[in-house]
């Protein structure tokens, strides 16, 4: 007897884990995309991706920008909540439905629950720029959505409707055409409404819910789906694909929703900084051609980064740019993030100067001691303008200005050399020779004697012509 109840013992524990093995076999099949992947990183496609792909399609680039990026954990994100296995397993099937009454009051809002608690943690980690598990929680957020597209996800026995009797089989078929992005039956029931509109994941899951229970536009409603279950039936084929449609419709807007909601709460623009390089002259002025770098900072993601010479038109940075023209150069630039958020244009004044000037000290002069000499550096030239004029006279004294004089105390020759710079430090020098005589080298002997002779001779040609008149 005690062997007899032991075996029967273990004979109704093993069918009973053989009907629970069963029941969430044939639960987590929703919208089927395998629900068990062993390699995340390329997980099965079913359904639900196609669903979740097809919503993607007309959503500009940088809405869905992060899931484009990490395409194969949005997918895998969409079966975590069928999966009871994984690591990151959620598993939750009892809350994929959505119940309303007869009356067409909502009784039960589980999956839009759901859907709101992952459309929260999705905006999270996009503010947070966590883009990979934003798209793995976009993904499982999607689910708890398209379901309401299924009719045995909307009836129950605790229903007006009561339990659905195709449910699997229902979801195993449209499996079978959504195995691969393109190619299947439903492909062709597939139209975009025609405009984004803002809703919420629990309003989208909600209203699917209540369309796929009562047909808004005909009579089709879920209980006439249940008891009509026949694919060669174009009507019961033609419905199936309208929630089909409806479902991705109504992800595009929430994906897109999503989007500005985790963009609304940043309204903080880039910060960009300008990094001048060459060689640096004085008064920061270069002396070379300058290397620009552009770098921006951002509270999200800098969507772009621009700069021009004149505020007009605007380039593209990508890369260091180089400066070439002399002068006093104004660089104007500014960032722009992803939310749209456009810093104020900024300026940076960048000064180059790569002509060193032209010294002109002028023409060599003689003097006498104690004579005052007058220099004159006028004939100096520069691009930009000459700063300073500095004068060593050759006699341990020195001065400045563009033009000054100096009083020799002794005879001698003298190297005068003037050295002008520019405000970038450039610097050019010339020179003139001072030759300062003695009084008596002022006016030397053979000067004299020659005085002497032309006076004489003055004398005689006068006394001459005297003569001859008389």
């Amino acid at each position: 007897m005690g062997k007899k109840h032991i075996s029967a013992s273990l004979f109704v524990s093993t069918l009973l884990l053989v009907l629970m093995s069963t029941f969430l076999t044939n639960s987590v099949q929703s919208w089927s995309n395998g629900g068990y992947s062993t390699d995340p990183s390329n997980p099965d496609y079913g359904t639900h991706d196609w669903i979740a792909q097809h919503a993607l399609d007309c959503l500009p680039a940088e809405e869905k920008q992060y899931i484009s990026e990490n395409f194969a954990t949005y997918f895998y994100g969409t079966e975590l909540p069928d999966n009871n296995q994984a690591v990151d397993r959620i598993g939750d099937t009892t809350k994929h439905h959505i119940y309303y009454n007869s009356s067409e009051v909502m009784t039960d809002d589980a999956a839009a629950v759901r859907a709101s608690t992952e459309y929260t943690t999705t905006v999270n980690f996009l503010k947070a720029r966590d883009y990979a598990n934003a798209a793995k929680n976009v993904g499982i957020m999607s689910h708890y959505i398209v379901d309401m597209a299924v009719f045995g996800h909307v009836m129950g026995a605790s229903t007006d409707w009561e339990a659905e009797i195709h449910h699997s089989d229902y979801e195993d078929y449209v499996k079978e055409q959504t195995l691969s992005y393109s190619g299947g039956e439903f492909d062709s029931y597939l139209s975009f409404d025609g405009s984004l509109v803002t809703i919420s994941a629990y309003d989208a899951a909600k209203d699917l819910a209540y369309d796929t229970t009562f047909d808004v536009d005909g009579n089709l409603n879920c209980t006439w789906m249940d008891q009509n279950y026949n694919w060669n039936n174009l009507t019961f084929k033609n419905r199936a694909g309208e929630s089909l449609n409806l479902a991705v419709n109504y992800l595009t807007d929430v994906l897109h929703t999503l989007y500005f909601d985790a963009s609304a709460s940043d309204t903080t623009p880039p910060v960009t900084t300008l990094n001048s390089s060459g060689v640096l002259g004085d008064n920061e002025w270069f002396t070379s051609d300058v290397t620009v770098t552009l770098s921006a900072t951002d509270d999200a993601e800098v969507e772009k980064t621009e700069y021009s010479f004149g505020n007009a038109t605007w380039a593209s940075y990508t890369t260091p740019f180089t400066v070439t023209k002399e002068g006093s150069i104004i660089v104007y630039y500014k960032s722009t993030d992803k939310t749209g958020n456009s810093e104020t244009i900024k300026t940076k004044t960048i000064k180059i100067d790569k002509t060193a000037p032209s010294a002109r000290a002028g023409q060599d002069q003689t003097v006498k001691v104690g004579a005052k000499v007058n220099f004159d550096a006028s004939g100096s030239t520069d691009n930009v303008g000459i700063a300073i004029f500095e004068w060593d006279f050759g006699d341990g004294s020195t001065g400045i200005g563009m033009t000054t004089t100096r009083t020799f105390a002794q005879a001698g020759n003298y190297n005068v050399t003037l050295t002008v710079k520019d405000s970038a430090g450039n610097t050019s020098k010339d020179t003139l020779t001072v030759t300062v005589l003695t009084s008596t080298e002022a006016f030397p002997m053979w000067a004299i004697g020659i005085a002497v002779l032309l006076i004489a001779a003055i004398a005689i040609g006068t006394i001459a012509i005297t003569k001859r008149k008389t």
